[in-house]
């Protein structure tokens, strides 16, 4: 007896093959592409010291991104605000000024000093005005004053006006880390801010020291004395 037929009048064998040549006529999906694996902690912290300007600028969007999740460790935030300092990028101003301001024992200290130095690198006068604000902060008598002022004098010229804004301030050690600033940038044009703030009632005790200092170092300038 041969082979049943089937309800379309076809022989099961012959179904069966039809069956097989359609499935195989049919289109192939694409296979998705393989997803590359996540850096570990360790790989993410290598790459973020190891890069350098140009790929910590191609980098900037991550590396901000970063700082916004937690670090337990602590290791990766610090490399990737090394890197936003290295990418010499306005764009990554905002972040960094993030982490300098942030209340009080939210983040190390140490993590609030490399941003402050980090700083540099965004440039320009939001960037100015920021670390000046911060040149008295302190925590548990850990102070940012000295890395302020390195990031200050590193910006140049761009950072007197804000500090001769805060010579007129109304706190006194504002204004004295204001006078000791201005006299590490070494530009004479600040005398002038620095004369007024001296004759103010403001100038009292260290303040008053701080300016007489700064004009002193100031005056005594070859520069100075040219321009005299």
């Amino acid at each position: 007896m041969g082979p049943a037929l089937t309800s379309a009048g076809i022989r099961a064998p012959l179904a069966n093959l039809a069956f097989l040549a359609l499935a195989c006529s049919r289109p192939q999906q694409p296979k998705p592409a393989p997803t590359e694996a996540a850096p570990t902690y360790a790989q993410a912290v290598d790459n973020a010291r190891r890069a350098d300007a140009a790929q910590a600028r191609r980098l900037l969007p991550k590396l901000v991104a970063t700082l916004a999740q937690p670090d337990r460790d602590g290791w990766l935030h610090r490399a990737a605000v090394d890197a936003l300092g290295r990418a010499r990028d306005p764009r990554a101003g905002p972040a960094l000024g993030r982490i300098v301001e942030a209340p009080p024992y939210s983040v190390e200290f140490f993590l609030r000093r490399l941003a402050a130095r980090a700083l540099t690198g965004a440039g320009g006068p939001e960037a100015a005005g920021l670390l000046v604000r911060n040149l008295t902060r302190r925590e548990d008598g850990l102070v940012l004053e000295e890395d302020c002022r390195a990031a200050l004098v590193a910006l140049g010229g761009v950072a007197r006006p804000a500090l001769e804004q805060a010579l007129a301030a109304g706190d006194p050690d504002l204004i004295a880390a204001a006078a000791r600033t201005l006299a590490a940038l070494g530009d004479r044009a600040a005398l002038p801010a620095l004369r007024v703030a001296l004759a103010s009632p403001r100038a009292a005790g260290p303040a008053r020291r701080a300016i007489d200092e700064a004009i002193f170092a100031l005056s005594a300038s070859p520069e100075a004395s040219k321009g005299r």
